[in-house]
């Protein structure tokens, strides 16, 4: 029988050891992991992959096996099919690491995002924080993207201009 594709995602209070629980219980139920990612939401913490199981399998066995994990108490779960393909294609890809931070206000990462749009850079990642200055507080934000190499120079003039009129600093960093 043909293998299938799972999106496994789970949403828990975060704890030391999370990470390898989840995964040892995956891999013991037989799957095999691909496109995994992991995040720190404030003191909780999101493990989203995208597994590959046999295709005998049922969702349902992911999903009540994960549920008595002692470690995922009161963790919200998804189990379901996945009906994109798993390879990385070129929209993928990244090559710069970008960072902006300044002052919280409402709208600001709406506001850059779509400039970034705007610019054809694909955002490929995206993590951001808030924390506490003696002032305000401080909004950072780090964007893992794609820009064409034809054009890069010129999209980074433009995103250091807006990010410098919105009062942001910004830094780049080539991967």
């Amino acid at each position: 029988m043909k293998n299938k594709h799972l999106r496994i995602a789970i949403f828990c209070r975060n704890r030391p050891g999370l990470v390898q629980s989840i995964t040892d219980k995956l891999s013991r139920l037989g799957a095999n992991l691909g496109p995994t990612s992991f995040a720190v939401l404030g003191n909780g913490a999101e493990f989203t992959c995208v597994a590959t199981v046999g295709g005998d399998r049922e969702i349902w066995e992911f999903d009540s096996a994960i549920l008595v994990m002692p470690e995922l108490v009161d963790a919200q779960i998804s189990v379901h099919e996945y009906g994109f393909g798993t390879e990385f294609g070129a929209e993928n890809r990244v090559n710069f690491l970008l960072t902006i931070a300044g002052t919280d206000r409402r709208g600001l990462l709406a506001d850059f995002t779509a400039f970034l749009g705007s610019l054809d850079v694909a955002v490929v990642r995206m993590t951001t924080e808030v924390t506490s200055s003696p002032v305000d507080a401080i909004f950072t934000t780090r964007f893992t993207v794609w820009i064409d190499p034809e054009h890069a120079a010129e999209t980074l003039t433009k995103i250091d201009a807006h990010a410098q009129a919105h009062k942001l600093g910004v830094t780049q960093m080539i991967l």
